[in-house]
């Protein structure tokens, strides 16, 4: 899968946006943003960047706007999906017009070898082909949140999004869907094909359903590194992305559309109707506390199955497993930040770039303590 930047009316990949930055282009952009906003502009291969087309912002229905806020280290980080399309997907038959749709998201340190749990973003029924969606129906569960962090410390990490598509029985949207009712917002993890784990419960399901809605290849699956700190890498910015498969010639097929509210479309306000799937996210960092219990929950996804031994179609609460997970993450954040200060502390210049790097990294470890007992008294 391929992964592009929405800026202007261009949609720009990451060797050509890196290109740019290199040249000074985009530095030049941002300067003149602040100095001469009409003279700004950026040329791409199949658009430019200007001052009255430079999204910065994530529109909303009611027409206000709600800026982007930035990302990085030390700064709280959302990531969400703003709009799905399914382009050729689902493939029709004589007897099967529809499809259930499933996506899922995961994510990981680069350093972690382990793999990361799933998180169960949508589960939709009777799929057409050429479907779009950017939130499940009110009536509908699931949630476009992948990612939360109050603070940001983990400053190399890989994204994936899959997408595929089956009968599932019944058995198994029932099963789902009250587990996604449980979840507040917060995605539902699947650990293994025979676990699913609220923000407040598991329950182990049929090995039979568990591996009929779980174990299928997806139509489109996608990979993204956000990379920190890694060189000769484009820091990631708070912003759009488009992901497209790698075979897509971007050009020919998105060169006349650009970002909307509602997916990409053209000049004239008309959705992209063609035959490649896509999906764009988003990329921010406005603090939002009604996701604090991600982390503990992904967390809890991780190490349930050392802990949890339950029959098939037996629910139990999870809180107190959340529970332990919070002190534990909090305990692991406190340490680091604890070890870090008496570093700190032997830097005679407090005004030096090493104390203030320091620093912004010991404040972003105590903003991922959740529970006050944990952080510092004179925090």
């Amino acid at each position: 899968m391929a992964v592009y930047r929405l800026l202007g009316n261009a949609i720009v990949s990451n060797a050509e946006f890196q290109e740019k930055a290199v040249l000074g282009q985009i530095a030049t952009f941002s300067n003149q943003l602040k100095t001469d906003a009409n003279s700004a502009s950026v040329e791409f291969k199949n658009g430019k960047l200007e001052s009255n087309n430079f999204v910065q912002s994530i529109l909303q229905p009611n027409g206000e706007i709600t800026p982007f806020q930035p990302i990085g280290g030390g700064k709280p980080l959302t990531i969400q999906i703003r709009h799905l399309y399914t382009g050729k997907y689902p493939k029709k038959s004589i007897f099967d017009k529809t499809k259930d749709m499933l996506v899922t998201s995961a994510m990981k340190s680069i350093a972690t070898f382990d793999a990361a749990p799933r998180a169960i973003n949508f589960l939709t029924n009777d799929v057409r082909e050429k479907h779009g969606m950017s939130n499940p129906a009110a009536t509908d569960k699931g949630t476009p949140l992948i990612h939360y962090s109050p603070a940001l410390t983990e400053t190399n990490t890989i994204l994936t999004l899959e997408i595929g598509f089956d009968e599932f029985p019944n058995q198994a949207f029932d099963v789902v869907s009250s587990a996604l009712s449980q979840a507040a917002g917060i995605p539902l993890f699947m650990s293994a094909s025979t676990h699913l784990l609220a923000a407040s419960s598991i329950l182990k399901v049929a090995g039979n359903i568990g591996s009929r809605v779980f174990d299928k290849s997806p139509v489109f699956k996608a990979t993204e590194s956000l990379a920190f700190a890694t060189p000769g890498e484009s820091i990631p910015v708070a912003d759009f992305r488009l992901i497209v498969e790698d075979s897509v010639d971007i050009n020919r097929e998105f060169g006349k559309y650009s970002l909307s509210t509602d997916g990409l479309v053209d000049t004239s306000g008309n959705k992209y109707d063609g035959d490649i799937p896509y999906v764009i996210i988003s990329l921010d960092g406005a603090k939002n506390d009604n996701y604090n219990e991600f982390i503990p929950t992904a967390a809890s996804a991780v190490v349930l199955e050392k802990f949890y031994n339950i029959r098939e179609g037996q629910g139990q609460t999870l809180d107190p497993l959340i529970d332990a997970i919070k002190v534990y993450n909090d305990y692991k954040f406190r340490r680091k930040a604890d070890s870090l200060k008496e570093d700190m502390d032997k830097i005679e210049d407090k005004e030096s770039d090493q104390y203030l790097e320091a620093k912004e990294e010991y404040d972003a470890l105590i903003e991922n303590i959740l529970s006050d007992v944990l952080k510092p008294k004179n925090e």
